[in-house]
């Protein structure tokens, strides 16, 4: 990521990542503030064949900005019983749903696996702020979080 020409940009003009994420974000859906409570997710799949299809939910794992304590991290445990309520209740979350690829891989097998399909997917995708598609307008690249994160 070094040697991509928007990190370098980025880095001349004394910015972290974080800083170029907040200024892209500001251009967007928070260009008036974080109003609204967030909400991320990271979902577990069996990983068999080829196509987003083929995955199936085996858990997830969830956190929201509105329940969010200085004395606790209440992270969530989402088995293959509950997903469709945990879907239910992203499609009727009032803020942002944030993460990593959520658009075009969790978001995605979680309707899938309850059912649920483009209406649905539609909802999640328009409230939801994909990291990694920040990180791939930034390097014209997809990178893989633990490129990311090193």
């Amino acid at each position: 990521m070094k040697n991509d020409g928007d990190i370098q940009r980025i880095a001349k003009q004394n910015k972290n990542i974080l800083e170029g994420l907040m200024e892209e974000l500001q251009k967007g859906p928070l260009k008036e503030g974080l109003k609204k409570p967030f909400v991320t997710y990271d979902i577990e799949t069996t990983w068999s064949g080829e196509h987003i299809s083929d995955q199936y939910f085996e858990m997830a794992y969830s956190i929201a900005s509105d329940e969010v304590t200085i004395d606790t991290l209440p992270y969530k445990y989402i088995d293959r019983d509950s997903m469709k309520n945990f879907c239910d209740y992203l499609i009727h979350y009032p803020g942002y749903i944030v993460g990593y690829n959520l658009i075009q891989f969790d978001n995605t097998v979680l309707i899938h696996n309850v059912g649920y399909g483009e209406l649905e997917l539609d909802i999640l995708n328009q409230k939801s702020l994909d990291l990694m598609l920040f990180v791939q307008k930034m390097t014209k690249k997809r990178k893989k979080l633990n490129a990311v994160a090193q």
